[in-house]
């Protein structure tokens, strides 16, 4: 019972740990071809944004043509292609093609014997070990995932009075804990980096996610007394909300 109830936690936490990274940057790389240099690739979010997840005007633009739709795909991208967003003289699709920035009027090709180039002041170091999300958004899926199945656990174990649903939803809440130290330095690093202000989405993802870890260690503290399932449930829904608004940052909303 043991073995089969780690696999399929382990399971799970592969599965969303697999949605981690942010796809729009990956679309506009693989509908340009865009080279790991270029300002685009450099610049990541902040080639649709300015304090995320505050949108630039390339970013507004390109949310206007997603007409409701969450996915950015190359139709989109042809959709805004024509307009100069950041009014520099350069459309949006000579920019996105010379992988400078549509969004910021410093940072526009130069047509130079015929080429397309990059110029010198848009240059950024080298891609640089650890990006700037400092793999947050990886490293956030598996106290969520933890947390969570502590909850469907704790209910399982009083739902069918079996003492290993119990005694695993103890053990998924104990690592959680231990991963949201990660998780959290990881989160004010990225926080920090990318240039997020404490408002609006980020600061109901800040809280959401800070509750969650202190329910979890109230939780933990009662887990041999009655109020240990109603507290660990309300820590996996209060994560889950967490991870929701955390997502909306990462994809747009």
């Amino acid at each position: 019972m043991t073995l089969r109830l780690a696999s399929s936690l382990v399971c799970l936490t592969l599965v969303v740990s697999a949605q981690a990274l942010p796809g729009f940057v990956d679309v506009l790389k693989k509908s340009y071809n865009l080279k790991t240099d270029s300002a685009i690739m450099k610049a990541g979010c902040v080639t649709c944004h300015t304090q995320p997840p505050k949108r630039n005007v390339f970013g507004a633009t390109v949310q206007a043509k997603l007409a409701g739709s969450e996915s950015l795909t190359v139709e989109v991208l042809k959709l805004a292609e024509g307009e100069d967003s950041d009014a520099d003289g350069a459309t949006n699709g000579d920019e996105l093609k010379a992988g400078t920035l549509p969004g910021d009027p410093k940072s526009k090709p130069v047509v130079s014997k015929g080429s397309t180039e990059v110029p010198a002041s848009v240059a950024v170091d080298d891609k640089p070990l650890v990006p700037k999300h400092t793999f947050h958004p990886a490293v956030s899926h598996f106290p969520l995932a933890l947390f969570a199945m502590a909850a469907v656990f704790g209910f399982l174990g009083q739902r069918k009075n079996n003492d290993a649903y119990v005694k695993a939803s103890i053990l998924n809440l104990a690592a959680g804990l231990l991963l949201s130290i990660l998780t959290i330095g990881t989160g004010i690093i990225a926080m920090l980096r990318l240039g997020y202000a404490i408002e609006g989405t980020m600061l109901i993802h800040l809280l959401l996610a800070s509750g969650s870890t202190i329910l979890g260690i109230i939780a933990y503290t009662q887990r041999e007394k009655k109020g240990y399932l109603p507290l660990v449930m309300l820590c996996g829904l209060v994560v889950l909300a967490a991870g929701h608004f955390g997502g909306e940052m990462v994809y747009g909303s």
